[in-house]
């Protein structure tokens, strides 16, 4: 075997010619790229080892994004949220608040879910289920504030799944914001 010296990373986009998208390390496991929502977009990866052979390229899978607005009727809240104007959320507002125990569900059909919010030094914790089953927590905790962060990530079998945070009153630090 040869070791791995270089790769070259690209994408296409709806199914259209494919595009040189970087040159992430040969000892990369993972790369940067800009997603458009609500399109279709692909990768592929070939490598080149200290002989010169050049392999692939490898495509994975088809993929395509979607995203949720906190205003969007299909996601449902328990009682004790305020939606506020923000810079740090999408569209232009967030949904917030400093009770634990407040839910946020919504039903999807794919084969993974992210949750997205704002993080900062007075952001709690978050419990999240998917289809009724425990599944983790995510911290919105961050020493300074950011807006549009992923917060959670988890593939799923494909099909429809409802996922739900619960919000956790975290000590000191309470607010939660979707």
């Amino acid at each position: 075997t040869t070791q791995v010296v270089g790769q070259a990373l690209e994408g296409t986009t709806d199914g259209t010619t494919w595009t040189f998208a970087g040159t992430p390390a040969a000892t990369a496991r993972s790369a940067i790229a800009a997603i458009p929502v609500g399109r279709t977009v692909r990768f592929r990866l070939e490598a080149a080892d200290t002989v010169g052979w050049v392999g692939g390229p490898i495509a994975g899978p088809a993929y395509r994004f979607a995203l949720v607005d906190d205003r969007a009727s299909a996601v449902v809240r328990s009682s004790g949220w305020t939606r506020s104007a923000s810079s740090s959320g999408w569209a232009g507002t967030t949904t917030w608040t400093i009770a634990a125990g407040r839910t946020i569900s919504y039903r999807f059909t794919g084969s993974a879910i992210s949750v997205l919010a704002p993080v900062g030094p007075t952001r709690g914790s978050v419990r999240v289920s998917l289809d009724g089953v425990a599944v983790g927590t995510f911290s919105e905790y961050a020493t300074t504030n950011g807006a549009r962060r992923i917060v959670y990530v988890r593939a799923v079998a494909p099909g429809t799944h409802t996922i739900t945070l619960v919000t956790v009153g975290t000590s000191g630090r309470p607010r939660s914001e979707e």
